[in-house]
């Protein structure tokens, strides 16, 4: 039995304002959960961390005839029987949180489907509203619901909204605060069949754990395979419960949860049948198009390879200027290039904290602060944060850029298409994502791991995107191929980098999978089609301001004390402040670091320069060169020619 800590998020340790009205959104991956949560919230408040897992919990406040709603964006699940750390998470938080309303997003365009959870919920958890999604393609589609009939049979509000467009928004959140208030709602009861006299058995027994109102769907869950549900049963109810299961299977000849699952799907198909109404829908040519090309496995990978490159040197170029200056220059078009390069959003960033810090350091030494304090402030805190925020303008794009991608349906189909190269490596298509983010930085790449669903699978991409040559790699390989005389030498020895980056990536992965966490199968790939549609601009723009959030609130964190760190190693020895590098500690560490490179022929003097300049080079990447420059006395490739 897997043992389970049943931590949950304290509603009072998040909150910074008070609130009258908790409400938790769930919802299915691809429903458009987050969407309407963007749209409700208008932006995230917060981004709670939920204990014991590397999953993240959004948090929105939203105020509405004079009722502040904190509004908490569940992960996206396909069930509540807990498979994975978002279902337990989802399961936990209605159970033992009890919030005031639970919102559940389905898709007006596969109701079959997405109904499933409703009805989970709506076991659990009676104070529950159905938001009915994209209700707008679905009515262009031909599929109109009628929504009196289904409310009726489900036994809760249902209202038809588009988070695209927000149509009945406000009515939502009317009915959201209406159904807070009310006490009285009774839990949907399905007719299980021959499963009913056992489950009044087990709701005895389940009786002395928990309370009534759950108890039916509590006894449902363990039927299922929820065993954490027995964790704090005495061992006397649990041979009971075990027995009950026992008999069940013997009667039915198989597993309870297939049974139970079979049961939902026909009660949603009988409900559908007297609520919906659908007019046949044809394909649109242009989409029909589109997935004979992507569902074609190497026309599909090369094009969706393609794609995700252009967006990252699109982003990377007019975010950082390289690489997209280096193709300008190849093209002819120098004087392009050089406006790029000397102009780009992170070079005026960077311009502008090399200003702030000049008029910091000469403002500390005027009023005489010691020289320590002064290099800490100005090259620690204004350097880290600087390096952080050049880091900005290329995140910022690319996020806009997928976040067209995303919602206008294409990556999901750009996905499956890359899944049986991924899948070799023990990877889900979901790995796509980081792994190109990680060719502009790798920080926001290990960022992004979050994308995955499968916990292994975010602590491959952790180990594994690091292998990636990124932007500021890209700039001490171009400095090392200068020891080749030929531009067609000096491209292919990049190229072959590169290919080795991406080698070292997909088996850095594959071993962590195999050998680290011993699995052989590769992560479990859920991707649900969506239809080919028009992104909202509302949506791009919400999705990269709360992703760009989410990255400077976790870069900073990391970036910033590091920088700090850096600064005192090489700027601080035995004897305290040094403007020169042998009398730091960065020295001592750099000679150690050197013995590495004794057996590749290089000498003492040589390899403790080319240790000094890894070191600096575990902080930023770029500074690698600069480094080198300083301790050689040189510039970089002179130095590179004395060691041939």
């Amino acid at each position: 039995m897997q043992e389970s800590t049943h931590e949950t998020v304290e509603i009072k340790s998040i909150k910074k304002e008070p609130h009258d009205i908790v409400v938790a959104l769930v919802g299915s991956p691809n429903v458009g959960k987050t969407t309407l949560f963007n749209v409700i919230a208008g932006e995230v408040g917060e981004v709670a961390n939920w204990p014991g897992v590397t999953v993240t919990i959004n948090i929105g406040r939203k105020e509405h005839e004079g009722k502040k709603l904190l509004i908490v964006d569940l992960p996206g699940v396909y069930s509540l029987v807990p498979q994975s750390a978002e279902e337990r998470i989802t399961r936990d938080f209605i159970l033992r949180e009890k919030p005031d309303v639970v919102l559940v997003v389905v898709d007006s365009i596969s109701l079959e489907k997405s109904l499933y959870l409703a009805i989970q919920v709506l076991e659990m958890f009676p104070r529950t509203v159905i938001a009915l999604n994209k209700i707008d393609i679905a009515h262009k589609r031909g599929e109109h619901v009628n929504v009196e009939k289904l409310s009726k049979l489900l036994g809760a509000r249902v209202v038809p909204v588009s988070a695209r467009t927000g149509e009945n928004l406000h009515h939502l959140l009317d009915t959201l605060i209406e159904i807070a208030k009310k006490r009285d709602h009774k839990p949907l009861v399905i007719d299980y069949g021959v499963l009913e006299r056992h489950l009044v058995n087990l709701e005895k027994i389940l009786l002395k754990y928990y309370p009534r109102e759950v108890v039916r769907a509590l006894s449902l869950q363990i039927l299922e395979g929820d065993e954490e549900l027995l964790l704090g049963v005495s061992l006397e109810d649990k041979k009971l419960i075990k027995n009950i299961i026992k008999i069940i299977k013997n009667e039915l000849g198989g597993e309870p949860s297939v049974y139970i699952a079979g049961k939902r799907y026909e009660y949603i198909e009988k409900i559908l049948k007297d609520a919906r109404v659908s007019i046949p829908y044809v394909k649109e040519k242009f989409q029909a198009t589109l997935d004979k090309i992507f569902y074609t496995p190497i026309i599909g990978s090369i094009l969706s390879f393609f794609i995700l490159l252009g967006v990252f040197i699109i982003a990377v170029g007019l975010g950082m200027g390289a690489p997209l200056t280096n193709i300008l220059d190849a093209l002819g078009a120098k004087s392009a290039a050089n406006i790029l390069d000397t102009y780009n959003p992170s070079a005026l960033i960077d311009m502008g904290f090399s200003e702030l810090s000049a008029i910091v350091e000469n403002a500390l030494t005027k009023i005489a602060i010691p020289k320590m304090f002064t290099v800490i402030i100005v090259d620690g805190i204004l350097g880290g944060i600087g390096t952080v925020m050049t880091f900005v303008p290329p995140i910022f794009i690319f996020y806009i850029l997928f976040s067209f991608i995303e919602d206008s349906g294409l990556y999901a189909r750009m996905s499956i298409s890359m899944s049986k190269t991924f899948e070799l490596f023990g990877l889900s298509p979901r790995a796509a994502f980081p792994m190109t983010l990680s060719l502009g930085c790798n920080v926001p790449g290990i960022v992004a791991s979050r994308t995955s669903i499968d916990e292994i699978e975010r602590k491959q991409i952790i180990f594994s995107v690091p292998m990636i040559p990124c932007q500021a790699r890209l700039v001490v390989l171009m400095a090392m191929s200068s020891y080749f005389k030929y531009g067609l030498h000096q491209a292919l020895f990049i190229l072959a980098l590169y290919i080795l980056g991406f080698m070292a990536f997909f088996l850095t992965s594959l071993f962590v999978r195999r050998y680290i966490y011993k699995v052989k199968e590769p992560p479990i790939a859920l991707i649900e089609i969506p239809n080919i549609h028009r992104p909202s601009l509302r949506v791009v723009w919400w999705t990269t301001l709360r992703h760009v959030k989410h990255f400077l609130y976790r870069i900073i964190k990391i970036i910033v004390p590091l920088s700090i760190i850096a600064v005192i190693v090489t700027s601080y020895g035995p004897h305290g402040y040094s403007e020169s590098p042998t009398d730091t500690f960065g020295y001592h560490i750099g000679k150690l670091l050197g013995y590495i490179f004794y057996p590749f022929g290089f000498n003492e003097n040589q390899s403790w320069i080319i240790g000094y300049g890894v070191l600096s080079g575990m902080i930023a990447k770029e500074t690698f060169i600069s480094s080198i420059e300083v301790v050689s006395g040189s510039g970089f490739n002179e130095f590179i020619e004395t060691l041939s």
